[in-house]
């Protein structure tokens, strides 16, 4: 159902996780962020909804996952977040009220 991961942060904010392993050169689609969209908050519950991937993002993905409120971590962003700077709360994207 579109979460490869779920998971609490410290802060008691449930987390929908989609991963996407991509080949080099390659970007996740919007198809990726129309299916979290459906699933992240109305089957799991979470607060925050969010793509992990190794490659990149389409113009469309992004923009969907802008308006839906969908946060995204990028190849770029992924060695930031595996080398410890980067935390949840540094990716852009709100937390949905109620969770």
């Amino acid at each position: 159902m579109a979460a490869d991961v779920l998971a609490t942060s410290h802060d008691g904010i449930y987390i929908a996780v989609q991963c996407k392993h991509t080949r080099t050169g390659r970007n996740v689609g919007a198809a990726t962020m129309y299916e979290v969209n459906d699933t992240a908050v109305p089957e799991h519950g979470a607060g925050v909804a969010l793509v992990v991937t190794n490659g990149g993002f389409t113009k469309s993905a992004l923009s969907f996952a802008t308006r839906h409120e969908i946060r995204t971590v990028g190849r770029d962003d992924l060695a930031k977040w595996a080398d410890g700077p980067l935390t949840l709360a540094h990716i852009p994207g709100k937390v949905n009220a109620g969770y």
